[in-house]
């Protein structure tokens, strides 16, 4: 007979670990922030939206009035099918919050309410949230870009 130490079915939980890892290791990040939450690695997830998605997705849904001069507010167009499930996905990180590092919750939510629920917030907003982000995908995942 076999080693029966081993067990016989690996739990799904490991099993969307590797996928998540995968998907990382593959720069998929929808696929690996979707892993993560399947495992309920709420951390590891949001640092992923964060990280690599969230400054994309801002960017394609942001408009700042025509005006000369700096802009004063930047508003967020209709959203797009990235930018509902951008919303969805931080409103169950924000509400898991409390399975998180202090600094990746207050980024988190800072995205989700200033942000996200709001639909606008000023520049000096968008560029220390673009700076938390970087430095979370920086500092986290060792991506230096």
């Amino acid at each position: 007979g076999g080693d029966t130490n081993f067990p016989r079915e690996v739990p799904s939980s490991w099993q969307w670990r590797c996928h998540a890892l995968y998907c990382e290791s593959a720069r998929d990040w929808f696929g690996a922030a979707a892993g993560w939450l399947r495992c309920r690695d709420v951390e590891r997830a949001a640092i992923v939206v964060l990280g690599c998605l969230h400054g994309t997705i801002m960017a394609e849904h942001s408009v700042a009035p025509f005006q000369r001069g700096s802009a004063e507010l930047v508003l967020l167009d209709a959203l797009s099918a990235s930018g509902r499930w951008l919303s969805f996905v931080l409103d169950e990180l924000d509400a898991a919050s409390g399975n998180m590092d202090d600094t990746v919750a207050k980024v988190c939510r800072f995205a989700r309410q200033r942000v996200w629920d709001q639909k606008k917030c000023e520049p000096a907003e968008v560029a220390w949230l673009h700076r938390q982000c970087a430095a979370l995908r920086q500092h986290v995942l060792g991506l230096p870009w």
